[in-house]
């Protein structure tokens, strides 16, 4: 009796000891299973994008991408990666909402991990702010911590936005100021207005003559100027500061030369387009000396 007794103990103490183990080993897969991540195929798509300013050579421009959980497992999070083939100047990855994200500077590579619920056969947004030069090359991935069943559209590739400014330069005086025998020396008035839409902070001006001449390019108001002696060609880059759409800037350019010389003034924007360069030039034809 006694042994019959013993026998259903040992028993019952087995069962309740291979119990044990399942659940431990049930429980450890499962652990095993989150710390891999959900899987999930995720997708995403390109959606708007806004300039927000424009400083020298650097462009901060906002993205807006969508994202979509096409299934099978719920998420709550996912993570972004933002490649730009320039180390900096500044990236910034953002939830759709703005209240969470990550801020990478003078880093070609930005990664940031966006902690939200997501289920399955639903969408979400998230931002990607981008100060760069025009036109560099940048890539955005997303990943869901687990297995993606198709990762080629995973991906979306760009280049940084190039801002449009229409530059017009349009003459505002006349005035002669020197004369030598046959050479004379005129200063040309210039208005140069930013039409928009885009700010900028760097213009080129180039002046170039038919006879060798002494070029004078000077703007007022902190921005400076440039000689250029003996040449037919003179070139100046104004930096520094900030013209904004709507913003007239004047400008001078004085040419000393044999009466007659032809001169040719171009402007351009540095680090935009201008979607009508047929304004941005003017040309003058120097007077003649009195007397010749």
């Amino acid at each position: 009796m006694l042994m019959r007794r013993a026998s259903r103990t040992v028993r019952t103490a087995l069962v309740g000891l291979t119990v044990l183990v399942i659940l431990g080993l049930t429980a450890v897969a499962y652990q095993a299973s989150a710390a891999e991540g959900s899987d999930a195929d995720l997708e995403l798509t390109a959606g708007p994008s806004r300039q927000i300013s424009a400083f020298g050579s650097s462009i901060t421009v906002r993205y807006t991408f969508f994202i979509r959980n096409a299934g099978p497992d719920d998420l709550t999070s996912y993570q972004v990666r933002v490649d730009a083939d320039q180390a900096g100047n500044q990236i910034t990855i953002s939830d759709g909402d703005g209240k969470q994200g990550h801020i990478c500077r003078a880093k070609p590579t930005c990664d940031a991990t966006i902690t939200a619920d997501f289920p399955a056969l639903t969408g979400q947004a998230f931002q990607v702010e981008l100060s760069l030069k025009p036109r560099t090359p940048y890539t955005v991935t997303v990943d869901p911590g687990g297995e993606d069943t198709d990762t080629r559209d995973n991906a979306v590739r760009g280049s940084q936005l190039l801002p449009m400014t229409d530059l017009v330069l349009a003459s505002a005086s006349v005035e002669k100021v020197f004369e030598n025998g046959t050479t004379v020396g005129m200063a040309y008035g210039y208005t140069l207005r930013n039409s928009g839409p885009a700010p900028l902070t760097e213009i080129n001006f180039t002046v170039d003559t038919d006879q060798t001449s002494e070029i004078r390019i000077s703007a007022p108001a902190g921005p400076g100027g440039t000689v250029c002696r003996a040449v037919r060609t003179c070139g100046f880059r104004l930096t520094g500061q900030v013209y904004a759409p709507g913003t007239d800037l004047p400008v001078t350019i004085t040419v000393y030369a044999h009466g007659g010389t032809r001169a040719t003034v171009r402007v351009s924007p540095q680090w935009s387009g201008d979607p009508r360069p047929g304004n941005n030039t003017n040309s003058v034809t120097l007077p003649l000396a009195t007397g010749t």
